[in-house]
Parts: structure tokens; C-alpha cells; sequence
């Protein structure tokens, strides 16, 4: 269980979610910079420790996510 950044064909940074046996690919809007993969890469961190804690809350984190429904 994890979250992982990756790079999307378009050029732009995502999210890649593993938890609780579902996964999910969330887009940004950030382009992939320097400045922007330290960004997306801190916000990784602190989602992954959540799943791993069990404490992470989908909708807290992606309100208009892929799985918001």
C-alpha cells in the first residue's frame, strides 16, 4: 500500500494509490518541474504514511477524485 508520483502521457504529475486493495490513478494540473515533482513527492509521503497508519481518508485528500463517488 502506497502512493506513488508518476508522469502521465500528457506531461503532467499524478498519483498512483494502493490501499485497502483498490488503487487509483489521480491527476494534478502541475506540470512535471523540479519544483513540482518536490511538491507532489511531499504530499506522496504524507498520504503514504496515512495508508499505512490506516487513517487515510480518499476524499480528504482527492474531493474530486476518480473514485469521489
Amino acid at each position: 500500500m502506497a502512493c506513488k508520483v508518476k508522469v502521465n502521457r500528457h506531461g503532467y504529475l499524478a498519483f498512483r494509490l494502493y490501499w485497502d486493495g483498490r488503487e487509483s490513478w489521480e491527476g494534478t494540473q502541475w506540470k512535471d518541474t523540479q519544483k513540482n515533482r518536490e511538491r507532489a513527492e511531499a504530499r506522496a509521503v504524507l498520504i503514504s504514511e496515512e495508508i499505512e497508519k490506516r487513517t487515510f481518508e480518499y476524499l480528504r485528500w482527492f474531493p474530486e477524485g476518480n473514485r469521489a463517488d
